[in-house]
């Protein structure tokens, strides 16, 4: 395996590309694929495997199946992991074995050194800049030999491929041609604006001067589509919101941009890309996206300006566009615009508004930028970034009120800030923080003093649903609060809230947080069968409907979370019937409407399964899978985490199970502790006075009732017959119908019943116990004690109650304990 790195633009490919095509014959198979991202490698997954002529697979990994089926191929194959960003992503995608080799390419310049031998690519070899340029710009006869000019030209382009790309294309718009390349070689000069040779961005500071010229030699609306795409982040920017944002334009009478013409225009100049997006799949309209080099988008980034006669119609039709698709629930859809949104408003909120345009330029585009905050937080709300949610909604709220004073709040600005402390108010409701929604309920209230509900229903901006929404909440306010909910109900007295998409949504928000709550209360409050029915019902409606059903599926996962939590603090007693039963139906949910869990959820799930069957191979094995391929998220691990907790629970009680001959410790008796999940006991050897001494302990837990610590074991001890009290002169009991069976290299403790709770082996080696081993070879009563001596004084370890005198057994006749062990 190789790894080439090297600047974007830099020729990586290239050079691999050549390398893999002179040694073509060494190979049988040789696969490119796109590694830029974890989901760019699986959505080439099945065209590659069925290229491969791979057959059926059990595993539904697409990393595990593409190596597993590399890994078996008889030939020698070459795999090219193109454009990485991410080792630690990239590293399920490389076969482990196989009759081949591994090259990657990626343009982080802290890519690990110990992965493999790593090549850093730098400017092209002189030969290789001529002949591109050549390649770029076809040479008449007469200027074959001009290789000089040709030369100077890649080198005041630090030789980077990328600008000598974009110069041939700036000399080809300006209609040179090789001959003309020495008047193009003496330009570059006087465009070098930024004379050190530092960087950049991701590029050398000459390549500037030439994006800078092209630039300049754009129309004037290839200009405002390209400005626009830029402040938009330069990346996942929508076609469907560049085209209606240029029909409204032509509709105002402003810059008549032909969208079509003018993307044909940028894609020419090498300014601009348009692509399918790989994370929205096929929705049309929203999967075709807008693309710019990050090179260039960190050199115009910071060297134009938008008008705000373009600025102010592309945030209206962004906002119009999120608003329809939040308003019909397609989720998805909207999903798809976020990021290129985000990128807008960290641009609006920061950007230099110019001395001509003044103050009431920068007002208004702060009053969209909490348009289109509000809408950031409603969209993160209804797909379940809750923390999103709260953290834009409440921007949005601070915003506008950094807008006016109290005697400037126009109905418009007082219905959309009840509007966003409305939808605040629910995102707190779905975190659980109760104590935030009395200040939110305040606020609300203090801006509709003194205005009438009609007024601001004909503001456009409807408050009648958020007024409900708003009455609603105000149930898990504290008592005292009351007075609130009755100016909201007063307010809202003599209005009908008339159906709409709009109410419809927030009804079918407001229900669904409702039902998961009930189910989460009944959870912590072990009404189990309430809990699930209540959570279950949720999710039916969601998945039906195609709207929260993230939300949803986490909602199930968390109460069976909850369920097992309550059961693993009682794991010795038998569950109830009605816990079995809701746990199980939370189970077969999940493993029924697996289609809608993603990945995380899918892992999640793959550990409470078996945790409700109590299924310890099969969790371990599922624990053991999941470390394999790795947790890949927090929320994972966590889960982890529980299972390993879950594994270690189950695995002492079914040892304790054993121990107690399949009675359950008495109801009120949980876990605290388990040390290593194993089937043996701790054993000490001690010398007191010559004599010998046992002090044994079990390991695998400790356990508490109410604040009381206890230990199962010992009650089981004590019920058997062991002494729990010393006689009145201090000396341990004669332990009746107990005995000590010693023979060559093992010893057992035996009850009255036959039933060993100590089976040791002696290491004869063993020099520590020597003494004591032939001391007790010697004895006919061995002191007994039940008591952890690890760091004890033997004065403290003879106080111990838990002790006994236990007759020795010696076995004349050979192994036969062992003998008859195995009969």
């Amino acid at each position: 395996m190789a790894v080439l790195s090297g600047l974007s633009g830099s020729g990586k490919s290239a050079a691999v590309a050549s390398w893999a095509s002179a040694r073509r014959e060494h190979y049988a198979v040789t696969v490119w694929v796109d590694a830029t991202s974890d989901q760019a490698l699986a959505e080439q997954t099945p065209e590659l495997l069925e290229w491969l002529g791979a057959g059926e697979t059990l595993s539904d990994d697409p990393a595990q199946i593409f190596c597993d089926v590399l890994a078996e191929l008889p030939v020698p194959w070459l795999l090219i992991l193109d454009g990485a960003l991410d080792s630690a992503e990239l590293s399920a995608w490389i076969p482990a074995s196989g009759y081949g080799h591994v090259v990657i390419t990626t343009s982080r310049g802290d890519w690990p050194i110990d992965i493999a031998p790593q090549r850093a690519v730098k400017g092209m070899e002189d030969a290789d800049a001529i002949a591109l340029i050549r390649q770029r710009l076809p040479a008449p006869q007469e200027a074959v030999g001009d290789d000089e000019t040709a030369l100077r030209f890649a080198t005041r382009l630090g030789r980077w491929p990328l600008a000598i790309d974009l110069a041939c294309a700036w000399v080809r718009g300006l209609g040179g041609d090789h001959t003309r390349l020495q008047e193009f070689v003496a330009r570059l000069d006087r465009l070098d604006l930024l004379k050190d040779e530092t960087q950049l961005g991701s590029y050398p500071r000459n390549v500037s001067g030439v994006i800078r010229a092209l630039w300049e030699g754009l129309s004037p609306p290839s200009r405002a589509v390209l400005g626009i795409v830029i402040i938009s982040g330069g990346a996942h920017v929508p076609l469907i919101v560049i085209d209606r944002w240029a029909a409204s334009l032509r509709t105002e009478g402003g810059l008549d941009i032909d969208s079509r013409a003018v993307l044909d225009e940028l894609a020419g100049a090498a300014l601009l890309q348009r692509r399918l997006r790989s994370d929205v799949g096929n929705i049309s309209g929203i999967d075709e996206a807008l693309y710019v080099h990050e090179g260039i988008q960190a050199i115009l980034s910071k060297a134009i300006a938008t008008e705000i006669g373009l600025f102010y119609p592309w945030m209206e039709t962004y906002a119009g566009i999120v608003n329809e698709f939040l308003d019909g629930a397609r989720l998805v859809e909207a999903s798809a615009l976020l990021p290129a949104a985000e990128k807008l408003l960290i641009f609006l909120m920061t950007a230099r508004v110019a001395e001509d345009d003044g103050d009431q330029a920068l007002q208004m585009m702060r009053v969209i930028a909490a348009t289109m905050m509000h809408n950031l937080g409603t969209l993160a709300t209804l797909t379940g970034l809750l923390d999103a949610a709260s953290m834009w909604l409440r921007l949005a709220v601070n915003t506008r009120e950094e807008l006016v004073s109290d005697q400037q709040r126009t109905p418009v600005l007082v219905a959309t800030q009840i509007q966003t402390l409305a939808a605040l108010a629910q995102v707190v409701f779905r975190q659980s923080h109760f104590d935030e929604i009395q200040p939110i309920v305040e606020e609300s209230l203090r801006h509709l003093n003194g205005r009438s509900v009609d007024e601001l229903e004909h503001t456009g901006f409807p408050v009648l649903p958020s007024l409900r929404v708003l009455s609603e909440v105000t149930q898990f306010m504290p008592e005292d609060s009351a007075h609130l909910r009755e100016q909201i109900d007063t307010a809202l007295k003599g209005h009908e809230l008339i159906g709409s998409e709009e109410s419809t949504l927030q009804r079918r928000l407001l229900y669904f947080n409702s039902v998961n709550e009930r189910g989460r209360v009944y959870a912590i409050t072990e009404q189990w069968t309430r809990a699930v029915d209540s959570v279950l019902t949720g999710a039916n409606q969601a998945v039906s409907s195609g709207m929260l059903v993230h939300d949803a599926v986490t909602a199930v996962l968390d109460t069976g979370l909850a369920l097992m939590h309550s059961r693993l603090e009682r794991p010795h007693s038998a569950p109830a019937a009605s816990w079995t039963a809701a746990i199980n139906r939370l189970a077969e949910w999940g493993e029924g409407n697996i289609d809608s869990f993603d990945p995380i959820q899918c892992q999640q799930l793959s550990i409470l399964v078996p945790c409700a069957d109590q299924d310890v191979p099969k969790l371990r094995a599922m624990l053991d899978e999941i470390c394999r391929v790795g947790a890949g998220s927090q929320q994972v691990q966590d889960w982890v985490d529980f299972g390993e907790v879950a594994l270690k629970t189950f695995t002492a009680q079914q040892r304790f199970e054993g121990l107690l001959g399949g009675a359950g410790v008495p109801d009120g008796v949980r876990l605290i502790r388990t040390i290593d999940g194993g089937s043996e006991v701790r054993w000490w050897p001690v010398m007191m006075h010559d004599q010998p001494l046992l002090a044994f302990v079990t390991v695998s837990a400790s356990m508490y009732v109410g604040e009381k610590v206890i230990d199962p074991l010992r009650d089981v001890l004590i019920a058997a017959g062991f002494p729990d009290e010393l006689d009145e002169s201090g000396h341990p009991r004669l332990a009746v119908g107990w005995s000590f069976l010693v023979e060559q290299d093992t010893i057992i403790l035996q009850g009255p019943q036959g039933k060993s709770y100590l089976e040791a082996t002696v290491g004869p080696g063993d020099p520590h116990i020597k003494e004591w081993w032939g001391a007790v070879n010697q004895t006919r009563m061995l002191r007994v004690i039940y008591r952890d001596a690890a760091d004890l004084t033997v004065r403290d370890i003879i106080a111990t109650k838990e002790q006994a005198l236990v007759r020795v057994l010696r076995s004349k006749r050979g192994r036969w304990w062992k003998r008859r062990k195995r009969a």
